[in-house]
């Protein structure tokens, strides 16, 4: 057929490809995800998504600024770029932000974000270990960028801003995000929607409740251990979960030791209980193998993690032998008893008092060695430990608010200086502010945890993620990149 050359045949050849090239239906396709924990670590605010989610808060309330594990420093996000001098910063706004509402971001928007939200920072991811110096902000307006001018050099940087997610505030109690995609929330669902062109999906469904692939064309599931047929009760030893995508989480189920009890202040004691801990049997029992074994509060992909210090085994007779060498001896009924002679009970504080297969390995295993255990739920009792889940500080790896001496006490988590930990929290704090983290300290952080035991880490969780329609093939997940979710829906297509 020869090539058409009257106008006619030119106009419909033009709405033919027109169409063919725009008219992609994977376009409209909603994308439905379900499984995924709406409440994937503590808010800012009540209603307002966390920057470190990287489905929900990543996609609809980003950052000005972002740290990028994969390169390993700290970048603009929604700002184009940073320029620093010692009395100085210059932030330049990208001109096409805009708020949910269409409006594009002003540097008016910018500047009473910093003067907002500094004073907040300073204090809740920084304890005000720094004192904020007198600064005075400049508005350039043809160059689209804030001036920020110090009386004084900051002993912080400007990427302090990396885990505040960019918002404003509206009447009466409501809230505003910047970027590309809209948050929207009904008693079933979030919805997640964009304009983006180059998106598969112009709209991401987030279940919150129970959710049928029901005349869906895309669907994604997120499976964690508890979500499975199998029972924790019935499993066998070595039964497994298959699973082709499995995704590390940034949670951890742990025993926070009250470093002010009597017994649990006691270094030695608390490795000592460390050690009765068999991780690998609640491992396979609890999760089975739907999760991983650490050594210390960070994920084994994040670059300050110590490869090196290898987790505990489980050793009876080396914690009898420690625990003897406290003076906590066995009398001839086999009880252990305290080195002034009175029954050794350790009270931990548990979500409830119901049997779960975690709490009973973890009693019946302390119990061999003839110590008795306590458990409570009252929030106001006194105990050595508690014995929950813990969202990690991901992915900064930021643990001064929990662990300083300054900081409160947070789920009877209670450190004193160990050594130097101080010194070398607000050091590695203080570069997470620069472009370049200085994750050496925090290798040395988790060195100095390993060898205090503040805390028992037992195990780490992973997810495990199911495509069940309109995703023919899943590539491997980057948990380093905070990017990770967004680039499977800008490579993905859904199928008819």
């Amino acid at each position: 057929m020869p090539y058409p050359n009257d106008q006619k045949s030119k106009k419909y050849l033009f709405i033919f490809l027109t169409w063919f090239l725009f008219s992609d239906s994977s376009y409209s396709i909603t994308l439905n995800v379900s499984g995924w924990p709406i409440s994937l670590g503590p808010q800012h605010s009540p209603s307002q998504p966390r920057p470190n989610d990287p489905l929900i808060g990543r996609l609809t309330c980003p950052t000005l600024t972002q740290l990028n594990l994969i390169k390993g420093i700290s970048q603009p996000l929604l700002l184009k770029s940073i320029a620093i001098k010692p009395k100085a910063w210059t932030l330049s706004l990208n001109q096409e932000v805009r708020w949910w509402s269409g409006r594009h971001v002003s540097l008016v928007d910018l500047e009473l974000f910093i003067r907002n939200q500094l004073p907040q920072v300073m204090k809740k991811q920084f304890l005000n270990v720094w004192q904020i110096p007198k600064y005075h902000l400049v508005l350039d307006h043809a160059q689209h960028r804030v001036h920020v001018n110090w009386d004084t050099s900051p002993p912080f940087g400007p990427y302090l801003f990396n885990d505040i997610p960019f918002y404003r505030s509206l009447t009466p109690n409501g809230f505003e995000c910047a970027g590309k995609f809209k948050l929207s929330k009904s008693e079933s669902h979030l919805m997640i929607a964009t304009h983006q062109k180059s998106l598969s999906f112009k709209k991401i469904k987030v279940h919150t409740t129970p959710f049928l692939s029901v005349n869906t064309k895309a669907h994604l599931h997120f499976n964690f251990a508890q979500d499975y047929p199998a029972n924790p009760w019935t499993r066998l030893p070595g039964e497994k979960i298959s699973c082709g995508r499995p995704i590390d989480m940034p949670l951890i189920s742990t025993i926070l030791w009250n470093l002010d009890s009597p017994h649990a202040k006691n270094r030695t004691l608390r490795k000592a209980l460390s050690l009765l801990i068999p991780r690998r049997s609640i491992l396979r029992s609890t999760t089975a193998n739907l999760g991983n074994l650490i050594s210390g509060p960070f994920l084994k992909a994040h670059p300050g993690y110590h490869q090196g210090l290898r987790v505990l085994k489980f050793n009876p007779s080396k914690a009898d032998h420690l625990l003897t060498q406290l003076g906590y001896i066995k009398n001839p009924q086999l009880k252990r008893l305290t080195p002034w002679g009175s029954s050794f009970t350790l009270k931990l504080r548990v979500s409830h008092l119901q049997p779960n297969v975690l709490t009973k390995i973890i009693t019946d295993s302390f119990q061999s060695l003839g110590i008795s255990i306590s458990l409570t739920t009252d929030p106001d009792e006194t105990v050595d430990g508690t014995l929950t889940g813990l969202f990690l500080p991901w992915p900064h790896g930021n643990l001064l608010p929990l662990l300083h001496s300054r900081s409160p006490k947070v789920n009877d988590l209670h450190s004193p200086n160990l050594g130097n930990l101080d010194d070398l929290l607000v050091d590695y704090a203080k570069s997470l502010t620069f472009e370049q983290p200085n994750f050496y300290l925090l290798k040395k952080i988790h060195k100095i945890l390993y060898n205090t035991e503040p805390f028992s880490v037992i195990i780490q969780h992973r997810a495990c993620m199911v495509p069940i329609k309109g995703f023919p093939k899943i590539p491997k997940i980057l948990i380093r990149n905070p990017d990770w979710f967004l680039n499977l829906v800008l490579g993905s297509r859904a199928t008819n």
